[in-house]
């Protein structure tokens, strides 16, 4: 029994329903990629493949009820398919309310008995990570242009005087890391903004720091006029998913002269 819930804030309870017992969340499933060795019993296991595990994604089925009116039914059916359908929902079960689900209705099937009780069952198709809503931190919302709205968790603001190295622990799979250059120091911020690199390794003391990236300077172009303008630019670069194994540390590396702030949205496999 996974208990009542809320999708996108509306909690189910408010709409006249309850959770019945066939309710259930079934865990992803890791993706296993191995070739078998011809001449061989052995196989070529590549699951692992880059220092992390790819998962299918998860099940969630919730089965609601209620007592209605007859009349009424064919109405609250259409109240629960304009809350969910193609739409990515964010589910929050009362059992474990520090952290929330990503997931999509793939079916929404009502059934009413003749006693007016009925029930309907919504079969989501569910991101394999369940995301916290807060450490204690104050969550943000926060608007990005790579990576879906939701809630973000911050890191303090650090100043960077030519180098500074950032330990990433994994301690919730940070599903993506985006790393924002909040000010450079200068009167005219951002638009003297110069040379800053961001790269990533599995270790601090790495030899080679991977997929280099220069935040600056900020772009510019010139209208048929020959005037020159400043682009509309946010200074900010995003890590995927991929990059962070659950279980693991990493390491990002920011080079330059400025301040930054890291936005991350973590999850664990449920």
């Amino acid at each position: 029994m996974i208990g009542n819930f809320s999708i996108n804030g509306i909690h189910i309870r408010s709409l006249g329903f309850n959770t019945l017992t066939d309710s259930y969340i079934h865990s992803p499933k890791p993706k296993i990629k191995q070739t078998e060795i011809r001449g061989s019993s052995d196989v070529f296991d590549t699951t692992e493949y880059g220092g992390f595990v790819a998962y299918d994604r998860g099940e969630i089925v919730t089965t609601i009820g209620g007592k209605f009116a007859k009349s009424m039914w064919p109405y609250k059916k259409t109240e629960i398919s304009r809350l969910v359908n193609g739409k990515l929902c964010k589910l929050i079960f009362d059992r474990d309310p520090g952290y929330y689900f990503l997931a999509r209705a793939s079916s929404v099937v009502p059934s009413l008995t003749a006693s007016r009780i009925g029930s309907i069952k919504i079969t989501w198709t569910a991101e394999p990570y369940k995301y916290e809503i807060s450490d204690g931190t104050e969550p943000q919302e926060w608007d990005t242009v790579d990576l879906m709205d939701g809630v973000f968790r911050e890191y303090e603001p650090t100043v960077v005087s030519g180098s500074e190295i950032f330990e990433i622990v994994a301690r919730d799979k940070p599903v993506a890391l985006e790393i924002e250059i909040i000010d450079d120091g200068s009167e005219d911020w951002p638009t003297s903004l110069g040379d800053i690199y961001v790269s990533h390794a599995e270790s601090a003391d790495a030899t080679k720091w991977y997929d280099r990236t220069n935040i600056g300077p900020v772009p510019e172009y010139t209208d048929d006029s020959g005037v020159i303008h400043v682009s509309v630019f946010r200074p900010r670069v995003t890590l995927p998913e991929f990059l962070f194994g659950a279980g693991t540390t990493h390491y990002v590396k920011v080079e330059g002269n400025c301040t930054v702030q890291m936005h991350y949205r973590g999850g664990v496999l449920y």
